[in-house]
């Protein structure tokens, strides 16, 4: 009965132990799981009536874009787009750069993580170019666009408000709304 006692402590003391070290090694892992994004979309079947474990006709399974047009002009007037495009212009055009095209560069990276191809940047320079005419021959409506504020140093209220449009055109787009990286481009 005495060694039966002991054999039992000796068990439970080895579990306690087990368990110790099962404790310790849970805490050496960690907390979040990283994945590889997948590149291309997971095939699906039809299942076959009474025969659940077989696979039917696969099905062709199409991601389609979430955004309409409706949608993307409630983007380009919603107001803390809009604050967050006027203050990344702010803070790029404060920044040190040797020319349009560096600022474009900057908008559209920090925005989506990856330099805009030359149709992207020549589109975007252009509309930078288009506005600030605007802007100038309306210098009002480039002053309630910045919120009244005073612009970057070195910067007028229509350059800050075309570079504002620019980066809310960017934050419209579908990569920077869909997660979509340079493998869907």
């Amino acid at each position: 009965m005495a060694q039966a006692e002991k054999d039992v402590r000796q068990a439970e003391e080895a579990k306690k132990q087990a368990e110790q070290a099962r404790d310790d090694f849970l805490v050496t892992l960690p907390a979040a799981m990283v994945m590889k994004e997948r590149m291309e979309i997971r095939p699906s079947y039809v299942l076959l009536r009474g025969a659940y474990d077989k696979t039917g006709k696969e099905c062709i399974a199409r991601c389609e874009r979430p955004h309409t047009p409706l949608q993307a002009l409630l983007l380009l007037n919603e107001a803390e787009y809009l604050k967050a495009a006027r203050q990344l212009a702010a803070l790029v055009l404060g920044e040190q750069h040797d020319g349009a095209k560096q600022i474009v560069n900057a908008i559209y990276e920090t925005i989506t993580s990856q330099l805009p191809n030359d149709a992207e940047r020549a589109a975007l320079l252009k509309l930078a170019t288009d506005l600030e005419k605007m802007y100038n021959q309306s210098p009002q409506h480039a002053r309630d666009l910045c919120d009244v504020q005073a612009p970057p140093a070195g910067f007028t209220h229509a350059q800050w408000a075309s570079w504002t449009m620019v980066a809310s055109a960017v934050y419209n787009l579908d990569i920077a709304k869909t997660r979509q990286w340079q493998h869907d481009r």
